[in-house]
Order: structure tokens, then sequence, then C-alpha cells
């Protein structure tokens, strides 16, 4: 589970094959189909263009109405969810991108991806939802624990400090 920052080449890219991703990806992401198998000339790596998540947002085909538990809280939220290559960052793996109307706090359309096929839309929803924990845990370890206030120059020191803290 991962924020915005991390849904990019350098972390969807080499990304091991047992490995999954669940985080939140940008609106207007190229996507594309899975590429056709041609019979001549080198393999295609991706299909034809389809339209981004804010394209896709507009039109009022393929949404249903789940009800989801978002940081404690059941909700009711619209939702479409598609398979593609989001070639750029994730080459030729296939992602499902889980598109969101309605996401609590927010007034513009959401969309999340996963490397994950086999999720429902409730589950990349409420799976991403949990990483909020950590967070809390990160910034209270900063905060009230010293953790970024460490000063240790050798490598034993530094791999004693950080569990320590936590």
């Amino acid at each position: 589970m991962a924020d915005a920052n991390y849904a990019k080449a350098s972390i969807l890219k080499k990304l091991p094959g047992n490995v999954d991703f669940i985080g939140r990806a940008p609106m207007d992401a190229a996507v594309h189909a899975p590429p056709r198998r041609k019979r001549m000339g080198r393999p295609a790596v991706k299909g034809s263009r389809l339209p981004s998540p804010t394209q896709r947002g507009r039109s009022a085909e393929g949404w249903r109405r789940v009800k989801v538990e978002v940081y404690g809280k059941v909700v009711a939220v619209k939702v479409e969810v598609f398979d593609v290559l989001w070639y750029r960052a994730a080459g030729g793996r296939l992602l499902r991108f889980v598109l969101v109307c309605g996401w609590p706090g927010h007034r513009e359309d959401d969309v999340f991806c996963s490397t994950d096929l086999t999720l429902s839309a409730e589950q990349v929803i409420e799976s991403y939802c949990l990483r909020w924990y950590l967070e809390v845990t990160f910034v209270e370890t900063m905060g009230k624990l010293g953790f970024e206030d460490a000063q240790n120059r050798t490598e034993r020191a530094v791999e004693r400090t950080a569990p320590m803290a936590l």
C-alpha cells in the first residue's frame, strides 16, 4: 500500500512478481489495452490507447455502487474497475484500476491501481485505507520518540536506534 508518489516506474517496473502493490494513481494516466499478437514482425508491447481515468469518469457507463469501510466508517461509493497496461509506470504488467466517485472528503473522482488482478474494488479500497495507521505510527514515532533526531555515525548504531525508537 502506497501513496501516489510511489505509483511510478521506479517502483512498479522493479517490483518482483511475487509482491503486489496497491496505491493511488494519477487521473491522467496514459493507459493501453493489452497487446494483440501479430503473425509477423516485432511483437507489440502495448495495445491501443484507452481513455484515461479522468475521461472514463465523465462517462455514465460502467459504474456500480458498493459499500466499503473507509477509515473506520462504512460509506457508499460508485466504482468502475478496469484492467489495463500503464506502460510508462509498470511496463508490460497488467494493473487493475479502480475508479472511485463519491470518495468521502473529496469533490473529485480518485483512482487506485493494484498489481493483483484478483482483488475486487472493495478489497483495493479497503486495503489502501489500511495505510493510514502506518502513517500515524511514523508521525508519532518521529515527533514523540525522537526517531528523526538520532545522531548516529556507525552502521551498527543506526541499525539499533530505529528498532529501539519504534
